[in-house]
């Protein structure tokens, strides 16, 4: 066997070659951007392939991980300063109960994984990479939480949360849609084709035009350099407290350090009227977020994939019914509180298809299912607010918080 270590030069070039194949194989293959599929993990899934067919012949790589642990900590340094909990007093009650909603997924979905687990005879800290950590998080939060040493009893941890997480997006897009269009048979049909009373990506708005007069146009340096800046002292506030818990017994992990000191960050900028570039900090997650699971996906174990294939398949047809499940019942319900007649039944049914769409697979899904829905069927503003504003301000907070206990408890 020929191994071929990258350097993390190569690793970068490798790992950008990757997501540029994603975008054009996408391009080509209208479904895949149908249910909102990242070209990261396309990419990821064809070049892992590859490098499986290139072992088989006698040629193993390896790649690089210092860049990719540096991604991470940017990309949930970046979720934490977009959570302005200010938002949530415009939502009022029914934000407050989707929330809830989005904590009782999260539980649920692990308490699924744990019992899928041990139906295949596997170890309860797999139950997360079965549960929230792949589908209520995504592909991003299951690559953070394999690689902690919580999830260390878990096998293929990795290759099985990145299976689900793929598996989610398509079920959520999918479900999603079918879900609210049943629910939307109940309204009468008299508005079903009436226009968008507002644009479809816009009913939250984390940023405002004079942020955007505040901070300059995008191509100022001066903008981009407090973003970094701002980024660069939280991430370093982040590692100090964490390794000071650290030596006091009390592990918690770097990425979940970041998260939780970025929020404190944007909330006490809100504070003292100096908010954060939240434009520009969504941009570099982005970034950040694609080429970390570009070289994430890269080293994908497809033969573990295969090998757990019961096990992956069984997870997210129990999870289709435990966020069906919720979505009907409790989002239906907040999103619909204060409308009457086919508005409301409009509403409850565009929330609770948009609640599937990133319960199962990301907010990107969520907002596709959701759009698609109301171009069918008439406007849902209210839908939009509910599930945009506890999606954005509180899902990766309560995720991470779920995960982390689910995983402390599996350890013990």
């Amino acid at each position: 066997m020929q191994s071929i270590a990258l350097n993390e030069l190569w690793t970068l070039v490798v790992a950008l070659l990757t997501i540029a194949l994603g975008t054009a194989v996408i391009a080509r293959v209208p479904l895949l951007a149908r249910y909102s599929i990242p070209p990261a993990v396309v990419g990821g899934f064809l070049v892992a392939l590859l490098l499986l067919v290139l072992q088989v012949f006698g040629w193993r790589f390896g790649f690089g991980s210092q860049a990719r642990g540096a991604l991470l900590l940017m990309f949930f340094t970046t979720l934490g300063l977009s959570a302005r909990l200010s938002l949530l007093r415009g939502g009022g009650a029914s934000v407050a109960l989707v929330a809830l909603a989005i904590g009782l997924l999260a539980v649920a979905q692990n308490l699924v994984g744990a019992g899928v687990a041990r139906a295949f005879g596997e170890p309860a800290s797999l139950a997360v990479f079965l549960g929230s950590a792949a589908f209520l998080g995504g592909h991003g939060t299951t690559a953070a939480w394999a690689g902690q040493p919580l999830a260390a009893g878990a096998k293929n941890a990795f290759d099985v949360g990145m299976a689900c997480a793929t598996l989610g997006l398509v079920a959520g897009g999918v479900l999603g849609s079918v879900v609210a269009t049943r629910l939307l048979q109940r309204a009468p049909r008299k508005g079903a084709h009436a226009p968008l009373e507002a644009p479809v990506h816009g009913e939250v708005t984390l940023h405002t035009a004079a942020d955007d007069a505040r901070f300059g146009r995008w191509t100022e340096s001066d903008r981009w350099l407090r973003q970094l800046l701002v980024l660069a002292v939280t991430i370093g506030l982040a590692l100090a407290w964490q390794a000071w818990l650290g030596t006091r017994g009390i592990n918690v992990p770097p990425f979940l350090a970041c998260l939780l000191t970025a929020v404190a960050f944007t909330n006490l900028a809100d504070l003292f009227k100096h908010g954060v570039d939240l434009e520009t900090a969504d941009l570099v997650g982005t970034v950040a977020l694609r080429l970390f699971l570009a070289m994430s996906l890269m080293s994908l174990d497809l033969l573990a994939v295969l090998q757990a294939a019961g096990l992956i398949l069984s997870a997210p047809a129990l999870q289709c019914l435990v966020t069906a499940l919720i979505a009907v019942t409790l989002v239906r319900h907040a999103a619909s509180m204060g409308s009457h007649g086919a508005q409301a039944v409009r509403e409850g049914a565009v929330a609770a298809g948009g609640f599937m769409g990133f319960g199962l697979g990301a907010m990107p899904v969520g907002l596709s299912v959701m759009q698609r829905i109301t171009l069918q069927h008439g406007a849902a503003p209210r839908a939009f607010l509910v599930v945009t504003l506890a999606a954005s301000l509180v899902q990766d907070l309560i995720n991470a918080g779920v995960v982390q206990a689910a995983l402390s408890w599996a350890a013990r």
